[in-house]
């Protein structure tokens, strides 16, 4: 979705919904946000509007930068915590997946808990979770750009890591 957020040109949400973790959040847009009619109209929001831990996965928002060619700044999950203790680790996999294939953009991580991103990270061979999550979820919207497992397989391996074009902060 395009943003009047100055630091990005588009957000993503393929996670919403959240929970308070510290004086920071006080006065979180998000939450003000997720309650709005309009986003209410939208099924995924109506279920998280009481900002109390529930979260929710949206394939759909996950998809949409393997549609872009142009480079662009995303700012992922603007309407959520990527770390929040209730996002399970494979839904984590997904995103960084498509991280691993869209090179030309640039994503842009915020979370409030940096303990759990440190957990997430520290984990060995990432990159064949990642591909894993890539052929069991994401292979219908990918197949066609890749070409097949192989070569999907091998752009894999051969992601430098950390991700060049993950943009990991944390905000209080």
């Amino acid at each position: 979705m395009s943003t009047n957020i100055s630091w990005t040109d588009e957000t993503i949400n393929p996670i919403v919904g959240c929970s308070r973790v510290s004086p920071g959040c006080a006065r979180c847009y998000a939450a003000t946000a997720a309650k709005s009619p309009r986003l209410q109209q939208f099924l995924q929001y109506q279920t998280v509007s009481k900002w109390d831990g529930t979260v929710e996965f949206v394939e759909s928002q996950l998809l949409k930068p393997l549609h872009w060619r142009k480079p662009k700044k995303i700012f992922v999950c603007s309407m959520a915590d990527l770390f929040h203790a209730n996002v399970p680790f494979e839904w984590i996999d997904q995103v960084m997946a498509v991280v691993a294939l869209c090179p030309q953009h640039t994503f842009q991580v915020l979370t409030k808990r940096p303990e759990r991103a440190l957990e997430y990270f520290k984990q060995p061979k990432l990159w064949v979770k990642w591909y894993e999550a890539a052929k069991e979820n994401l292979w219908g919207a990918i197949g066609e750009k890749f070409g097949g497992l192989i070569n999907l397989q091998q752009d894999f391996i051969e992601q430098p890591f950390p991700l060049p074009n993950l943009w990991l902060g944390t905000s209080t």
